[in-house]
């Protein structure tokens, strides 16, 4: 439990290290204590099993560490001497128990004097205004360039109508924004959820073609159009990271690429509150 949880820091790596030789020098203790081998026959037996790890398969139990360390185990088994057993487990043991002890102390002394808590009267209300940084999604099209932000903006398809602006197209509010996939059009999870919809004709949306729906639970919801292609189907659980198709020029476009967009409580927020790493 130690090392899996302060894996980052020497002390717990070098009390996983002192665990893992107690074991082996246990079970060569063990071994040798029964009398059926010699020292010798099992040394050879050891180097036989790396010999097989090397040819056959990925890892042998015999071998707990690394190649590094039979060096000294086998000096440890030739010199074996029953009358004299080592304990290197009570080392290992203090070395753990110190880890567990000091650790969080020091991870606490590591904290500024404003990170400290400070008691629950003092804790700060939390105000709606503060959740989307709690939740941070990861670029949808890592390879992709924003082409169109959030917010009002000239209709591309659209020319000449009664609220054309000055380019000559007619003015709407985009929901999302628009991603180019000039190079890799992979588009992958921003966070753990689950597919809602993933369809290439969503008969009230037909101008978006290839959608795709993931809710990431918490009123918190990302909407993909116009993808080329699809890897997930409606009800699957994806991770972040995990692929979920392509952008593409599917439905009403003026170019291949992706129409991302972020919904809170089932209305479109900006995508820029919540992802930090747009190209």
């Amino acid at each position: 439990m130690v090392e899996s949880l302060w894996f980052f820091h020497p002390l717990a790596r070098l009390a996983g290290r002192e665990l893992t030789a107690a074991r082996e020098a246990a079970c060569d203790e063990r071994v040798l204590d029964a009398g059926e081998l010699t020292p010798a026959t099992y040394g050879r037996g050891l180097l036989a099993a790396l010999r097989l790890s090397r040819r056959e398969v990925a890892a042998v139990a015999a071998l707990g560490r690394s190649e590094r360390s039979l060096p000294m185990r086998l000096s440890r088994i030739l010199h074996h001497r029953p009358a004299e057993r080592i304990r290197p487990l009570y080392l290992a043991l203090a070395v753990t128990a110190a880890a567990a002890l000091l650790l969080p102390l020091a991870g606490r002394a590591a904290l500024p004097d404003d990170a400290m808590p400070a008691g629950p009267t003092a804790a700060p209300a939390v105000s709606s205004a503060a959740t989307p940084a709690a939740i941070q999604l990861s670029n949808p099209l890592p390879e992709g360039r924003v082409t169109s932000g959030f917010g009002p903006r000239r209709d591309p398809l659209a020319a000449g109508t009664a609220k054309a602006g000055p380019g000559g197209g007619a003015t709407q509010h985009h929901d999302g924004i628009d991603i180019g996939s000039s190079h890799d059009p992979r588009v992958y999870a921003p966070a753990d959820g689950v597919v809602v919809e993933a369809t290439t004709t969503d008969p009230d949306q037909p101008r978006l073609g290839t959608v795709l729906r993931i809710d990431h639970s918490g009123g918190l919801e990302t909407f993909y159009a116009h993808l080329g292609s699809l890897e997930v189907e409606t009800g699957q659980h994806v991770a972040r990271g995990d692929l979920l198709g392509t952008a593409g020029a599917t439905g009403a476009v003026t170019g291949p690429h992706l129409h991302f967009e972020v919904h809170r409580d089932g209305q479109p927020v900006d995508p820029a509150e919540y992802v930090a790493d747009w190209r």
